[in-house]
């Protein structure tokens, strides 16, 4: 919660209050309201965060404002803008009036960012879209992305969330556009899913140096024999063990008894001393 929190500040004044909905909350962390309202109350107690509402004589509160502590900032290492504008100040003096405004105007939090995290931008054109969108603009133009992402925005999704599961129906889709628009109209636990196909592709990353790994330990040890306990003898041969009866491979390694997969086991044998090199010559 308190990370999602920390994505909607604005940089640069980091002690400024937000709007930001419960339900857009609950929707970006997967879990319901009674959760997100416990869970803000908790912060609350333990100095993280202070709140307000605005009542409305309709509905009672509807409009909560969040805003980091003192402490909060402090402990986070934030830099307060009061703080930032002051250290700034010489700068200031020496600029002309037209460079005076240019900076003041990089001071103040920047329009429209309630509700949204902070994200490094790659720029595409004359746009700038988040880095997790950028391929997107392969299959639809800059302007359609920020297209979809206010639409998804107006929807309290993040873009990101429903494009990064679906990658490749949408790289595979006629009309990525049309068929991403479609995808925002599906009530779906989006933020739930992106976490799940980022999960698949650390896991699936990790198989596959695990495995390149182990490739290059295998043939490190090519055309090398190996005697086991149980009385076979192992060589490394494309990649595999092929067994050969102890009595036969004295005799230069003839007619083969079957060939095993070589994984992290027969290295962790090799280690273990329950294989160990063997030559031709080693019966003498």
């Amino acid at each position: 919660m308190l990370v999602e929190i920390l994505r909607c500040l604005s940089k640069e004044s980091p002690e400024q209050e937000m709007f930001v909905r419960r339900e857009t909350l609950a929707i970006r962390l997967g879990c319901s309201l009674p959760t997100i309202t416990r869970t803000l109350a908790r912060l609350e107690s333990q100095g993280w965060i202070n709140r307000d509402q605005v009542k409305s004589r309709i509905r009672g509160f509807q409009v909560g404002s969040i805003a980091l502590t003192k402490k909060a900032i402090m402990w986070l290492g934030f830099e307060p803008s009061a703080q930032k504008a002051q250290r700034c100040s010489p700068v200031i003096d020496a600029c002309s009036s037209f460079q005076k405004q240019s900076l003041q105007r990089q001071l103040q939090p920047a329009a429209g960012s309630v509700d949204k995290p902070s994200k490094s931008t790659t720029a595409v054109g004359a746009v700038r879209l988040p880095q997790s969108l950028a391929w997107l603009t392969e299959h639809i133009s800059p302007f359609g992305v920020c297209k979809l992402m206010k639409v998804a925005r107006e929807k309290g999704l993040l873009l990101e969330d429903v494009t990064t599961p679906c990658a490749t129906q949408i790289q595979q889709a006629k009309n990525g556009f049309a068929y991403i628009r479609k995808l925002l109209g599906i009530d779906r636990d989006w933020h739930s899913q992106r976490q799940e196909a980022d999960a698949a592709v650390l896991q699936a990353t990790a198989i596959s140096v695990k495995k390149a790994a182990l490739e290059e330990r295998v043939k490190n040890i090519e055309n090398q024999a190996y005697l086991g306990h149980d009385g076979f003898v192992r060589k490394v041969q494309r990649g595999v063990a092929v067994l050969y009866d102890l009595k036969e491979a004295s005799a230069l390694l003839g007619r083969n008894r079957g060939v095993c997969p070589i994984g992290e086991s027969f290295f962790d044998a090799i280690q273990d001393g329950r294989l160990t090199p063997w030559t031709a010559t080693a019966l003498g």
